[in-house]
């Protein structure tokens, strides 16, 4: 059968401005507008996200910035290339070796290979590592800054060598923010070695930071007159919290408002028109 004409049936229900009948819609027009809001500001991150998250893998890089400190059976030998002041227990220059791995030739590196080689008379009981190296962020805002990876490993019985292992870990306080630059703590996170403690406290009550996790420590027993270190640190990609900017907050918004305004507003049309064509009926 074939439809040759149809009328759309348009059926108006009227009322005083002050009855049941207006009073009534009024209401369903105010739940239907308001309920939504309040849910969505109520479930989940609620109405605005107040930060969210991106995902990033930081240029990294050495600083050339290092310091190394063992603790022999008869001395404590410190070398360190973050000033140029004179240490009275830097009696040893090591032999210092450095090289980058990219695995995916995205042209940022993947890992970062230290190794030293010092020459000594002494047995090595405890070893003390900081490297300092240079981030770069820039999906959101382009943020630089030095951060600081150390390591510490101490035995009982004498040492002729150590490997050690760990991620980088970009660790934040607070959000960063959407868009601008930030090269506030793109400085030597090191001064001297006379206000290391200083130094290290200042570094980690900044609002971001760099430490080494997953640590992996493979010490070798034994004497030798030399001590090898070697130092591999990998450079993941980081989760990175910011602070979105007003038109992701708001596009945030509407999208949470609105999946919860038309589930309202089918609901209601279908109570709205229950209720009216009832009383038309009768």
């Amino acid at each position: 059968m074939l439809t040759i004409f149809s009328k759309q049936q348009q059926i108006s229900y009227k009322a005083y401005l002050i009855s049941k009948a207006t009073l009534f819609r009024v209401l369903c027009v105010s739940i239907t507008v308001v309920a939504p809001l309040i849910i969505s500001a109520r479930i989940g991150r609620g109405l605005w996200i107040r930060e969210s998250t991106f995902r990033e893998q930081p240029i990294s890089s050495l600083t050339g910035n290092y310091l190394v400190e063992l603790s022999t059976s008869k001395s404590v030998i410190s070398w360190n290339t973050f000033t140029s002041q004179s240490d009275s227990r830097n009696s040893n220059i090591p032999v210092l070796k450095t090289y980058y791995n990219d695995h995916n030739n995205d042209g940022r590196a993947d890992e970062v290979y230290l190794e030293w080689l010092f020459s000594l008379n002494d047995n090595v009981h405890s070893v003390n590592i900081a490297a300092e190296m240079m981030y770069d962020i820039r999906i959101m805002q382009d943020i630089k800054f030095r951060g600081l990876l150390t390591a510490h490993h101490s035995s009982l019985s004498s040492l002729s060598a150590i490997e050690i292992s760990g991620d980088s870990a970009f660790v934040q306080r607070n959000p960063i923010l959407a868009t601008g630059d930030d090269f506030t703590f793109n400085k030597k996170t090191l001064n001297t070695v006379y206000s290391l403690v200083d130094d290290l406290e200042t570094y980690f009550n900044r609002n971001y930071t760099a430490k080494l996790i997953n640590t992996n420590i493979i010490p070798q027993r034994g004497q030798s007159n030399e001590f090898t270190i070697k130092f591999k640190i990998r450079l993941p990609e980081q989760i990175i919290y910011y602070k979105p900017g007003f038109y992701e907050e708001l596009k945030s918004g509407i999208v949470n408002y609105v999946s919860f305004l038309v589930v309202f507003i089918y609901s209601f049309k279908q109570i709205q028109t229950y209720m009216f064509e009832r009383q038309s009926s009768t």
